[in-house]
């Protein structure tokens, strides 16, 4: 594995992009106090995925605490049925912003947050990524199948990849 350019970056950003639009929930990973390693389901309110991860959350929460004494956090994202996988880390911070609140805000998190963006003690948790790893299986097509079959070939179905791209990279 090795840094990534610009161009690489650009191109992993529109590939999660494509990936995380579909699902909803994505499982966090903080790390406690204690050590213990301990991931969450949350409601992912990324609109697009430009190298930050957006979700909602209380200042008071546990998860809160854990990333104030320990911001490198992992997020999975998980498609089953069509066997993608995608799996990111970065940096995490609170971020207080109304402004932000209302533009990320989904009526389905009212469930957690019942006052919505007027909710007491509502933050939103960013995710600076700047690691991926994703796996993305794809079916084979018949025809793709005769010329291998044809040519002796085999059929790459699960494409995995996983790039870095450190601050020299990031835009600014």
């Amino acid at each position: 594995m090795t840094a990534a350019t610009m161009t690489e970056r650009q191109e992993a950003i529109e590939k999660i992009d494509s990936m995380i639009q579909e699902i909803e929930i994505a499982m966090l990973t903080t790390r406690a106090e204690t050590g213990l390693l301990r991931s969450r389901p949350m409601v992912s309110v990324t609109r697009r995925f430009d190298g930050d991860l957006w979700f909602f959350s209380h200042s008071q929460d546990s998860r809160m605490g854990d990333i104030h004494a320990h911001p490198r956090v992992g997020v999975v994202f998980a498609r089953p049925k069509s066997k993608s996988y995608l799996s990111l880390s970065g940096e995490a911070a609170e971020v207080v912003d109304r402004r932000k609140f209302e533009s990320l805000w989904k009526p389905e998190l009212a469930e957690w947050f019942p006052d919505g963006v007027e909710t007491e003690g509502l933050v939103l948790i960013q995710v600076k990524v700047d690691h991926a790893e994703f796996w993305d299986h794809r079916r084979v097509t018949m025809v793709e199948l005769l010329k291998a079959v044809v040519g002796g070939d085999e059929i790459a179905r699960t494409t995995h990849e996983e790039i870095t791209w450190p601050d020299s990279v990031t835009p600014k």
